[in-house]
C-alpha cells in the first residue's frame, strides 16, 4: 500500500474519530485515534486527542503512554510534561510525577497547575518548605486557584501559623465556598481554637458537598467527641467502620470516642492495620497514629505496646530545638532581670488585679488549675494568650533598640511600659469585660516574670509544679504538632526541665509580685483544700462550684481537655514507674541538674 493511499485512510478514520468524539463516543473515539497513531506515528494532534480522551476515561496508564509519544516528538511541551505528571501521580507513582512536573515547570516557569500538582506532591511526601513556595507561586500566577490557597492553609496550620492559616483557607473559600478541603481545614482551626459552632457549620459544608468524604466525616466527629458527645461521633463514623475505612482520620476519631463505649481494641487494630499497610502516609499521619495508638495502649495498662509508638511518634517529628541556644536565652534573662535592676526598674502607673498568670513546664496541671478557677462565679478562663511572649519577641522593634530581649529590657520607658500595660488590660476587656478575675494559662510565661511584674505588678502569679519525670513523660507522650520542639526527645526534655527549674529559682529570688505555688500531686489528693488555697490567693470569696469544676461548660483548646471534663483522680500520679525502663536518658539529664 502505497504512502498517499495510507494516509488517506489515516486522515478519514481522524475524521471519524472526531465526529465520534464531537458525539461523546469516546471508547469507540479512541479505538480510531489508536488506528491513526499507529499508522501516522507522528501524528502530534492524534496523540493529544488521544491523553484527553482516556483523561476523560480515567485510564491513567493509557494518558502516560499517549503523553510519552508526544514527549519524543515534541521534548520541550511543557503540557505534555504536566499531564504525564498527573497520569503518574494518579498511579501513584509520586517520584516519577514530581520530576515530570518538574520539567514542566522548568519549560514553563508559569505553568500554575504543574506548581500546584508539583506543591501537592512534595507536601504529600513531606517536604513542606518546597511545597510552599509551590502553592504560593501556582496561586501568584493564577489567583482563583482556590486549591492553592488551601494547600497554603494546610502547611501553616501545621507550622502552627494559625493566623495565617485562617486567612489562607478563607481566600480558598471567597472563591469557592464549596471548596472541601479549605472548609475542613478551615473547620480544624476552628475547632482547636474551640469555635465549635462556626468548625461544625464547615463541617456541615463539606459533608454537603460529598456526604461519603471521609475527611469531613471525620471532622464532625472530632467536633462531637471534643464536646462530650461521642455517641453522634460513633453514629457518624460508624457506616465507614463497618465497609472497612483505612481512613487515618477516620481510625482516630474512632479512638477519640471509644474510650467510652467499651471498643478500643476495635479501635486499635484499625489503626495498626493502617500503619502496616502499603498505602502512602505523610508524616503527620504516621505520627498522629502512632501517639494515638500509645494513648490507647497505654490506657489499657500495655506499656510495653504504648512506648514504642510514643518514641516512633516523636522520632518522626523534625529535630529543631536548640537546646544551647534556649539555655543561653535563660541565662540572659537571668542575667537582665538581676536583683537590682528588678529593684530599681519602673512598673506600671496603670494598676489592675485582674489578671491572673498560670505558669509552670506543659502537663503540670494548669489547665486543671485554670478550669478550677474558672468555675467561679467572677473568674475567667481565657486559655493560652500568647500576648506576653508576643511583647517579648517584638520588644527590641517596638523599643527601636539594637539590643535583642532581654537585653533592651533596660530601654522600657514609663510611657512604654504604661502603653503595654493598657494593651494587655484592653485585650482581657474585650476577652471577658465583667469578669473580676482573668486567666491567662500560658505555660512558657514563666520565661517572662519580669516583664510581667514590671507591667502588671498587682497581678498575682500561680505557679503549678509536679513531679519532674511525671510532668516531663506526660509532655512526651503528646503530640504537640510543630509546639514545644524539646519535648521530642528525652534529653532535650530533661535539659529543658533544668532551665525552667533554674529561671523559677532566680524569680524567687527577685519578684515582688505574689506567686502562689501549688503541687499537682496535692490538688488531686486534697482538691478542697488546695482549690479553697488557690481561690483565696486569688482574693475572691469562696464559691462550691470550684469544687464541681468537670461540670463547667467552657472551651479548653489544650491537651487537657479531656481531663478537666472529669472529676479529680490520682492515677497519672507517679505513672511514670510503668515506663521506667525506657527513661534513661530522661532520668539522667534530670539528674544532672
Amino acid at each position: 500500500m502505497s504512502k498517499k493511499t495510507s494516509g488517506g485512510r489515516a486522515r478519514k478514520k481522524k475524521k471519524q474519530a472526531l465526529a465520534l468524539l464531537s458525539s461523546n463516543r469516546l471508547a469507540e473515539a479512541a479505538n480510531l485515534f489508536e488506528q491513526v497513531c499507529q499508522t501516522a506515528p507522528g501524528d502530534v494532534e492524534s496523540w493529544i486527542y488521544l491523553v484527553k480522551i482516556y483523561a476523560r476515561l480515567n485510564q491513567p496508564a493509557h494518558v502516560e503512554r499517549c503523553c510519552r509519544a508526544i514527549i519524543s516528538l515534541l521534548p520541550d511541551s511543557d503540557d505534555a510534561y504536566y499531564n504525564l505528571g498527573c497520569a503518574l501521580m494518579m498511579q501513584q507513582q509520586h517520584t516519577v510525577a514530581i520530576d515530570a512536573f518538574r520539567q514542566a515547570v522548568h519549560l514553563n516557569p508559569g505553568h500554575a497547575m504543574a506548581l500546584f500538582h508539583l506543591g501537592k506532591l512534595l507536601h504529600l511526601l513531606n517536604d513542606t518548605d518546597e511545597a510552599l513556595a509551590c502553592y504560593r507561586e501556582a496561586s501568584r500566577l493564577l489567583p482563583a486557584l482556590a486549591e492553592a490557597h488551601s494547600g497554603i492553609g494546610d502547611i501553616l496550620e501545621n507550622q502552627g501559623q494559625i493566623p495565617m492559616a485562617m486567612d489562607a483557607y478563607r481566600k480558598a473559600l471567597r472563591i469557592n465556598p464549596g471548596l472541601i478541603e479549605a472548609n475542613i481545614g478551615l473547620g480544624l482551626v476552628l475547632a482547636h481554637l474551640g469555635e465549635f459552632e462556626k468548625a461544625q457549620q464547615h463541617a456541615e459544608r463539606a459533608i454537603q458537598t460529598d456526604s461519603n468524604n471521609e475527611d469531613a466525616i471525620a471532622l464532625a466527629a472530632n467536633i462531637a467527641n471534643r464536646t462530650g458527645d461521642t455517641e453522634t461521633a460513633l453514629k457518624l463514623l460508624h457506616p465507614f467502620i463497618k465497609a472497612g475505612s483505612n481512613h487515618i482520620n477516620i481510625a482516630i476519631a474512632f479512638s477519640g470516642a471509644c474510650r467510652e463505649h467499651g471498643c478500643t481494641d476495635e479501635a486499635i487494630a484499625m489503626m495498626e492495620r493502617i500503619l502496616a499497610s502499603s498505602q502512602p502516609l505523610s508524616l503527620a499521619s504516621q505520627f498522629s497514629l502512632h501517639f494515638e495508638l500509645g494513648k490507647c495502649y497505654d490506657r489499657q495498662g500495655s506499656y510495653e505496646k504504648a512506648f514504642p509508638h510514643y518514641r516512633q511518634g516523636n522520632e518522626l517529628k523534625p529535630a529543631s530545638f536548640d537546646l544551647q541556644l534556649h539555655n543561653r536565652e535563660i541565662e540572659a534573662i537571668i542575667t537582665t532581670c538581676s536583683p537590682g535592676f528588678m529593684a530599681s526598674a519602673p512598673r506600671a502607673s496603670i494598676h489592675s488585679d485582674r489578671p491572673l498568670f498560670v505558669v509552670g513546664m506543659v502537663r503540670s496541671g494548669t489547665s486543671l488549675v485554670e478550669q478550677i478557677l474558672a468555675s467561679h462565679a467572677t473568674v475567667h478562663g481565657a486559655g493560652e494568650l500568647p500576648d506576653i511572649i508576643r511583647m517579648a519577641l517584638s520588644l527590641q522593634n517596638t523599643l527601636g533598640s539594637k539590643q535583642h530581649y532581654p537585653q533592651c529590657l533596660s530601654e522600657l520607658t514609663q510611657d512604654m511600659i504604661d502603653t503595654l500595660t493598657r494593651n494587655y488590660l484592653d485585650h482581657l476587656q474585650q476577652i471577658a469585660p465583667n469578669a473580676t478575675r482573668v486567666v491567662d494559662k500560658m505555660p512558657g510565661n514563666f520565661a517572662h516574670l519580669g516583664l510581667i511584674e514590671l507591667l502588671f505588678p498587682d497581678a498575682r502569679i500561680i505557679h503549678c509544679k509536679r513531679d519532674p519525670v511525671d510532668t516531663c513523660l506526660s509532655a512526651y507522650f503528646q503530640d504537640f504538632s510543630q509546639s514545644h520542639p524539646y519535648s521530642y526527645n528525652l534529653t532535650s526534655l530533661g535539659a529543658f526541665y533544668n532551665q525552667y527549674l533554674k529561671i523559677m529559682e532566680h524569680w524567687k529570688k527577685v519578684l515582688q509580685i505574689p506567686v502562689l505555688e501549688v503541687q499537682y500531686e496535692e490538688l488531686v489528693s486534697d482538691q478542697e483544700g488546695v482549690s479553697r488555697r488557690l481561690v483565696e490567693f486569688c482574693g475572691l470569696e469562696w464559691d462550691d462550684h470550684c469544687l464541681q469544676f468537670h461540670k463547667t461548660r467552657r472551651h479548653v483548646a489544650t491537651a487537657s481537655y479531656d481531663q478537666v471534663r472529669r472529676p479529680l483522680y490520682t492515677q497519672s500520679a507517679g505513672r511514670w514507674k510503668h515506663y521506667e525502663k525506657f527513661l534513661a536518658p530522661l532520668l539522667n539529664a534530670l539528674n544532672r541538674n
